[in-house]
């Protein structure tokens, strides 16, 4: 007898879930039917937007964390630039000072020769206030260069591509593009700081330029648009004039 009850319990138990089971599935059809209806679609859209917003937040939020490591990555590149600079700079006076030395006994000694003489000319240019000053435009437009260069490249990549879709028209010449305009940078950024022009072929193989007015059209948009507060009118000047000798001579 009790298992006969336990038995008819069990099968209750089983019909009352299978009754929910059936009422949630056509309580699910009667709300999606009902959603399709004039009366009710401002309800659906207010549950969507609401799934809109919050997926939006997040979004922001994710942003807003892309944005605080790129200011991070931005600020240890540019303490690693200058702590570069002023290791070559410190490096650069050792030099002078031992040499300025070895000038000066030599002319104690009355061995000083035409080479010394030469010598003494470099190292007074190097010493003298007007050196000094071209050196810190140099750097400054050098350093500016390498921080800002992720952001010119992508604005440079963009203009070509309004301008030159045909011949952009691959993800591989993108690619190839892209890369190279880096090398360019690297070719300005290292002319600058040694303050003579480097070869370009070191940095860029021509064989890789399938077109150069997509390169003339990048380079001659950021010398057009570049203006930055942390640049003074000289060094304004000299950048643009750089850009303006690398569109002339290669492209």
């Amino acid at each position: 007898m009790s298992r006969h009850n336990n038995a008819k319990r069990d099968i209750n138990y089983t019909g009352r879930d299978w009754k929910k089971s059936l009422n949630f599935v056509l309580n699910i059809k009667v709300l999606n039917s009902l959603a399709k209806l004039p009366l009710f679609k401002p309800i659906k859209v207010f549950f969507d937007k609401d799934i809109l917003i919050k997926e939006l937040k997040i979004a922001l939020l994710e942003k807003d964390s892309e944005i605080n490591r790129l200011k991070k990555d931005y600020s240890t590149k540019t303490d690693n630039l200058r702590y570069e600079y002023e290791k070559k700079q410190n490096e650069l006076n050792a030099v002078i000072i031992s040499l300025q030395t070895i000038i000066k006994q030599a002319h104690e000694q009355g061995t000083l020769n035409p080479a010394y003489l030469k010598i003494q000319e470099a190292l007074n240019m190097l010493t003298s206030p007007n050196y000094h000053k071209s050196r810190k435009i140099h750097t400054n437009v050098a350093l500016f260069l390498r921080e800002n260069e992720d952001f010119w490249v992508k604005e440079a990549i963009r203009e070509a591509q309004l301008k030159h879709s045909n011949l952009l028209n691959s993800e591989s010449v993108k690619y190839i593009f892209s890369t190279n305009l880096h090398r360019y940078f690297n070719y300005l950024y290292e002319s600058l700081m040694k303050g003579i022009d480097q070869d370009i072929n070191i940095f860029v193989d021509s064989q890789s330029i399938s077109s150069k007015f997509v390169y003339r059209t990048a380079f001659q948009y950021i010398k057009d648009k570049v203006q930055d507060q942390t640049l003074n009118i000289d060094e304004v000047d000299l950048l643009r004039r750089i850009i303006e000798h690398l569109i002339e001579n290669n492209f």
